[in-house]
Protein backbone atom coordinates (compact mmCIF):
# COMPACT_ATOMS: atom_id res chain seq x y z
CA UNK A 1 0.00 0.00 0.00
CA UNK A 2 1.05 3.51 -1.15
CA UNK A 3 1.46 5.55 2.07
CA UNK A 4 1.87 8.83 0.23
CA UNK A 5 4.10 11.53 0.31
CA UNK A 6 4.50 15.45 0.65
CA UNK A 7 7.34 17.22 -1.03
CA UNK A 8 8.83 20.05 1.25
CA UNK A 9 10.47 23.10 -0.46
CA UNK A 10 12.91 24.79 0.97
CA UNK A 11 15.04 22.03 2.73
CA UNK A 12 15.80 24.89 5.43
CA UNK A 13 11.65 24.68 6.69
CA UNK A 14 12.16 21.04 8.14
CA UNK A 15 14.38 20.51 11.51
CA UNK A 16 17.73 19.20 11.06
CA UNK A 17 16.61 16.71 13.68
CA UNK A 18 13.64 15.22 11.26
CA UNK A 19 16.07 14.53 8.28
CA UNK A 20 17.00 11.31 8.74
CA UNK A 21 13.06 9.81 8.25
CA UNK A 22 12.83 11.84 5.05
CA UNK A 23 14.06 11.70 1.76
CA UNK A 24 16.58 14.79 0.04
CA UNK A 25 15.13 15.70 -3.59
CA UNK A 26 15.74 18.71 -5.90
CA UNK A 27 13.79 21.06 -8.78
CA UNK A 28 14.68 23.09 -10.89
CA UNK A 29 13.22 26.70 -10.50
CA UNK A 30 13.52 29.54 -12.25
CA UNK A 31 15.37 32.71 -11.48
CA UNK A 32 14.96 36.04 -12.86
CA UNK A 33 17.67 38.42 -11.31
CA UNK A 34 18.72 41.58 -12.38
CA UNK A 35 21.83 39.92 -14.11
CA UNK A 36 19.54 37.39 -15.82
CA UNK A 37 17.04 39.95 -17.18
CA UNK A 38 16.81 38.48 -20.85
CA UNK A 39 17.16 34.31 -19.82
CA UNK A 40 15.63 33.39 -16.70
CA UNK A 41 18.93 31.00 -14.85
CA UNK A 42 17.16 28.02 -13.65
CA UNK A 43 18.42 27.31 -9.50
CA UNK A 44 18.40 23.65 -8.21
CA UNK A 45 16.10 23.97 -4.98
CA UNK A 46 16.63 21.60 -2.22
CA UNK A 47 13.82 20.00 -0.60
CA UNK A 48 12.72 17.05 1.45
CA UNK A 49 9.79 14.14 0.67
CA UNK A 50 8.00 13.09 3.68
CA UNK A 51 6.59 9.72 3.60
CA UNK A 52 3.25 9.90 5.54
CA UNK A 53 3.45 7.06 7.06
CA UNK A 54 2.33 7.03 10.80
CA UNK A 55 5.70 6.97 12.01
CA UNK A 56 7.58 9.19 10.02
CA UNK A 57 4.51 11.80 10.18
CA UNK A 58 4.51 11.25 14.39
CA UNK A 59 8.48 12.85 14.01
CA UNK A 60 7.37 15.76 11.36
CA UNK A 61 4.18 16.90 13.64
CA UNK A 62 6.10 16.63 16.69
CA UNK A 63 9.14 18.53 15.72
CA UNK A 64 8.63 20.96 12.72
CA UNK A 65 8.06 24.29 13.83
CA UNK A 66 6.78 25.54 10.56
CA UNK A 67 3.09 25.35 10.67
CA UNK A 68 2.20 25.15 7.25
CA UNK A 69 4.84 22.39 6.57
CA UNK A 70 2.85 20.36 9.80
CA UNK A 71 -0.38 20.90 8.17
CA UNK A 72 0.58 19.77 4.70
CA UNK A 73 1.92 16.97 6.25
CA UNK A 74 -1.12 16.18 8.46
CA UNK A 75 -3.74 16.27 5.63
CA UNK A 76 -1.81 14.07 3.65
CA UNK A 77 -1.36 11.70 6.31
CA UNK A 78 -4.92 11.59 6.92
CA UNK A 79 -6.60 11.70 3.38
CA UNK A 80 -6.82 7.84 2.03
CA UNK A 81 -4.00 7.40 -1.13
CA UNK A 82 -6.42 7.01 -4.63
CA UNK A 83 -4.41 4.16 -4.98
CA UNK A 84 -5.44 2.33 -1.54
CA UNK A 85 -8.75 2.35 -2.02
CA UNK A 86 -8.98 -0.67 -4.13
CA UNK A 87 -6.66 -2.74 -1.53
CA UNK A 88 -8.84 -1.85 1.45
CA UNK A 89 -12.23 -2.59 -0.36
CA UNK A 90 -10.58 -6.31 -0.85
CA UNK A 91 -9.23 -6.39 2.67
CA UNK A 92 -12.58 -5.48 3.96
CA UNK A 93 -14.10 -8.00 1.69
CA UNK A 94 -11.55 -10.95 2.77
CA UNK A 95 -11.94 -9.97 6.30
CA UNK A 96 -15.79 -10.21 6.02
CA UNK A 97 -15.75 -13.69 4.13
CA UNK A 98 -13.64 -15.11 7.01
CA UNK A 99 -15.97 -14.11 8.98
CA UNK A 100 -18.60 -16.10 7.60
CA UNK A 101 -16.28 -18.93 7.24
CA UNK A 102 -15.83 -18.77 10.37
CA UNK A 103 -19.43 -18.33 11.81
CA UNK A 104 -19.46 -15.11 12.70
CA UNK A 105 -21.74 -12.28 11.69
CA UNK A 106 -19.23 -10.15 11.00
CA UNK A 107 -15.03 -9.54 11.45
CA UNK A 108 -15.83 -7.22 14.73
CA UNK A 109 -17.30 -10.52 16.24
CA UNK A 110 -14.41 -12.72 14.99
CA UNK A 111 -11.89 -10.65 16.55
CA UNK A 112 -13.66 -10.10 20.04
CA UNK A 113 -14.53 -13.94 20.08
CA UNK A 114 -10.46 -14.40 20.75
CA UNK A 115 -10.60 -11.41 24.06
CA UNK A 116 -12.55 -11.36 26.94
CA UNK A 117 -15.48 -9.41 25.43
CA UNK A 118 -18.53 -11.32 25.19
CA UNK A 119 -19.34 -9.20 21.81
CA UNK A 120 -18.76 -6.20 19.55
CA UNK A 121 -21.69 -4.20 21.81
CA UNK A 122 -19.89 -5.00 24.74
CA UNK A 123 -17.02 -3.20 23.43
CA UNK A 124 -19.20 -0.30 21.92
CA UNK A 125 -20.46 0.27 25.35
CA UNK A 126 -16.97 -0.09 27.35
CA UNK A 127 -15.82 2.74 25.15
CA UNK A 128 -18.74 4.87 25.34
CA UNK A 129 -18.19 4.79 29.10
CA UNK A 130 -14.16 5.55 28.86
CA UNK A 131 -14.90 8.07 26.91
CA UNK A 132 -17.48 10.01 28.89
CA UNK A 133 -14.59 9.63 31.98
CA UNK A 134 -11.84 10.97 30.68
CA UNK A 135 -13.47 13.93 28.42
CA UNK A 136 -13.69 16.13 30.85
CA UNK A 137 -9.92 15.71 31.59
CA UNK A 138 -8.80 15.59 27.73
CA UNK A 139 -11.13 18.84 27.29
CA UNK A 140 -9.04 20.49 30.30
CA UNK A 141 -5.70 19.39 28.52
CA UNK A 142 -6.76 20.32 25.24
CA UNK A 143 -7.93 24.36 26.81
CA UNK A 144 -4.28 24.25 28.28
CA UNK A 145 -2.26 23.27 25.41
CA UNK A 146 -4.18 25.85 23.13
CA UNK A 147 -3.58 28.56 25.71
CA UNK A 148 -0.17 27.80 25.03
CA UNK A 149 0.08 28.45 21.90
CA UNK A 150 -1.78 31.33 22.08
CA UNK A 151 0.98 32.53 24.71
CA UNK A 152 3.50 31.44 21.98
CA UNK A 153 2.06 33.05 18.92
CA UNK A 154 1.06 36.36 20.68
CA UNK A 155 -2.61 36.02 19.70
CA UNK A 156 -5.90 35.52 21.39
CA UNK A 157 -8.06 34.23 18.76
CA UNK A 158 -5.65 31.37 17.66
CA UNK A 159 -7.36 27.87 17.39
CA UNK A 160 -5.34 24.34 17.79
CA UNK A 161 -5.58 22.69 14.96
CA UNK A 162 -5.38 18.99 14.56
CA UNK A 163 -1.39 19.13 13.37
CA UNK A 164 -0.93 21.20 16.40
CA UNK A 165 -1.40 18.93 18.91
CA UNK A 166 1.59 17.22 19.26
CA UNK A 167 4.27 19.85 18.14
CA UNK A 168 2.87 22.16 21.34
CA UNK A 169 2.44 19.73 23.72
CA UNK A 170 6.27 18.40 23.26
CA UNK A 171 6.80 22.79 23.38
CA UNK A 172 4.91 22.86 26.48
CA UNK A 173 6.36 19.89 28.69
CA UNK A 174 10.15 21.25 27.71
CA UNK A 175 8.76 24.65 29.28
CA UNK A 176 7.32 23.25 32.17
CA UNK A 177 10.24 20.72 33.12
CA UNK A 178 13.01 23.41 31.87
CA UNK A 179 14.18 20.34 29.64
CA UNK A 180 15.14 20.25 26.40
CA UNK A 181 13.75 17.00 24.28
CA UNK A 182 16.03 17.12 21.76
CA UNK A 183 18.68 16.97 23.86
CA UNK A 184 17.43 13.98 25.79
CA UNK A 185 16.46 12.45 22.11
CA UNK A 186 20.18 12.53 21.48
CA UNK A 187 20.89 9.47 23.39
CA UNK A 188 18.37 7.23 22.40
CA UNK A 189 19.72 7.17 18.98
CA UNK A 190 19.22 3.37 17.10
CA UNK A 191 22.90 2.13 17.82
CA UNK A 192 22.96 3.49 21.68
CA UNK A 193 19.47 1.51 21.85
CA UNK A 194 20.74 -1.78 20.06
CA UNK A 195 23.25 -1.74 22.62
CA UNK A 196 21.00 -1.21 25.95
CA UNK A 197 19.44 -4.24 24.54
CA UNK A 198 22.33 -6.05 23.95
CA UNK A 199 23.18 -5.16 27.57
CA UNK A 200 19.76 -6.31 29.19
CA UNK A 201 19.68 -9.22 27.13
CA UNK A 202 23.35 -10.28 28.39
CA UNK A 203 22.62 -9.49 32.18
CA UNK A 204 19.02 -10.75 32.50
CA UNK A 205 18.75 -13.63 30.34
CA UNK A 206 22.55 -14.87 28.90
CA UNK A 207 21.40 -14.32 25.51
CA UNK A 208 23.16 -12.35 22.47
CA UNK A 209 22.50 -10.08 19.90
CA UNK A 210 24.01 -10.51 16.57
CA UNK A 211 23.72 -8.65 13.49
CA UNK A 212 23.49 -11.56 10.36
CA UNK A 213 23.26 -10.77 6.58
CA UNK A 214 19.67 -10.29 4.91
CA UNK A 215 18.89 -12.76 2.24
CA UNK A 216 18.13 -10.71 -1.28
CA UNK A 217 14.82 -8.66 -1.18
CA UNK A 218 14.25 -9.67 2.33
CA UNK A 219 14.53 -6.13 3.24
CA UNK A 220 12.18 -2.75 2.82
CA UNK A 221 14.87 -0.72 2.92
CA UNK A 222 19.00 -0.58 3.00
CA UNK A 223 18.61 0.70 6.54
CA UNK A 224 16.88 -1.96 7.90
CA UNK A 225 19.27 -4.27 10.75
CA UNK A 226 18.17 -8.02 10.92
CA UNK A 227 19.42 -9.52 14.37
CA UNK A 228 19.52 -13.08 15.74
CA UNK A 229 19.32 -13.47 19.64
CA UNK A 230 21.05 -16.49 20.41
CA UNK A 231 20.61 -18.24 23.57
CA UNK A 232 22.94 -21.64 24.64
CA UNK A 233 19.30 -23.74 24.32
CA UNK A 234 17.31 -21.26 21.46
CA UNK A 235 18.02 -18.98 18.59
CA UNK A 236 15.66 -16.42 17.62
CA UNK A 237 15.35 -14.08 14.57
CA UNK A 238 14.73 -10.40 14.77
CA UNK A 239 14.20 -7.74 12.53
CA UNK A 240 14.59 -4.20 13.71
CA UNK A 241 14.18 -1.18 11.59
CA UNK A 242 14.99 2.23 12.63
CA UNK A 243 12.11 4.03 11.21
CA UNK A 244 10.31 2.11 13.65
CA UNK A 245 12.77 2.69 17.03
Amino acid sequence: MDPGHVDIFPASCIPKCVHHCLTPIDRFTSDSSARSMVSLNKVNEKGFRIRTEPHTLAVVLQWTSDDEVRKMAYIKGNSAPHANLEVLDKLIAARHELSKMLGCGSYAEFMVKQNLASSPEVVKSFLCEMSKMVRPKADQEFETIRNFKRKKCGQRSTDLEPWDQQYYTMMMKSCAHNLDSLAVASYFALPQCIEGLRVLAKSLFGAAFQIVSMAPGESWHPDVLKMSLNHPEEVYTLIQSKFNS
